[in-house]
């Protein structure tokens, strides 16, 4: 009777190749959700940026947030109660899915609002603020004006931003130490247990126990604490489809690899 190792050498080419074929299959679905969501992208950033053409910055963003809420609001009060019970839908949740079914509150109006000024070319980064001591209770975004030099807080939700006395944005150290301020701005249908007094964060470092534990731990050995807490990880995989193809054509690689080496092995053998 053979061995488990005899068998699996028997099979591991077969299976090499399987694999090889279902990382590419994945790999080019990926890119073409990754292509299509883009081109939508591309369109309300055009739409935006000639609303806005010769004006500054704090324009752009205020135009954008309207625009955003503008179009997941109208999507959410057509198809928001709808059901959804593909597999697409029940276990892959694009940043576009608000826009695409209609569905999701603060963090996918947020996410959807982040993808748009990341197309527009300006820095993000997504709060998870803290209230009645949970964190993400309520999620909105400070967007980098200036190349980044400046942060100012809006949210999508809500279709809100934040503006000081003078009539400029607001960032969000500014609207926490002065909330009793902004909160006289605030819509009428505003949940008043977000006021941005229990803190926030812009990553969970918590989120993949261990391993994220410990990667912060490196990374505040290595460039500070405070610069750590000002990551926003979320960020970096906020297109899935994008992270999804890197990981699958990284899977193809070492797929392909592996059998180079096999081959290699029987021409040696």
């Amino acid at each position: 009777m053979a061995t488990i190792g005899e068998r699996w050498k028997r099979i591991k080419v077969p299976v090499l190749w399987l694999f090889a074929g279902v990382y590419l299959a994945v790999g080019i679905q990926s890119v073409n959700e990754s292509s299509f969501e883009s081109d939508i992208l591309k369109n309300i950033a055009q739409q935006i940026q000639q609303r806005t053409q010769g004006r500054s910055e704090e324009v752009v963003v205020d135009t954008a947030i309207h625009m955003v809420h503008y179009l997941l609001e109208r999507r959410s009060q057509i198809l928001g109660g709808g059901q959804y019970n593909s597999f697409k839908a029940v276990n892959f949740h694009s940043s576009l899915q608000s826009f695409y079914i209609g569905t999701g509150a603060c963090g996918y109006f947020s996410m959807f609002a982040a993808r748009v000024f990341t197309e527009l070319g300006l820095p993000v980064k997504i709060v998870q603020q803290r209230s009645k001591g949970q964190y993400g209770a309520h999620i909105t975004l400070i967007v980098g004006l200036e190349g980044g030099k400046r942060w100012v807080l809006v949210d999508p939700l809500y279709n809100h931003v934040f503006k000081t006395p003078k009539g400029s944005l607001a960032g969000l150290e500014e609207v926490t130490q002065h909330w009793n301020q902004y909160q006289g701005q605030m819509p009428k249908n505003y949940n008043w247990d977000y006021n941005y007094q229990e803190g926030y964060r812009f990553t969970n470092w918590d989120k993949l126990g261990v391993v994220s534990r410990a990667a912060y731990r490196v990374g505040a050995v290595l460039f500070g604490e405070r610069a750590m807490k000002q990551v926003c990880v979320r960020m970096w995989v906020i297109d899935p489809y994008k992270t999804q193809g890197i990981l699958a054509f990284l899977g193809l690689g070492l797929c392909l690899f592996g059998l180079a080496y096999e081959c290699r092995w029987f021409q040696k053998k």
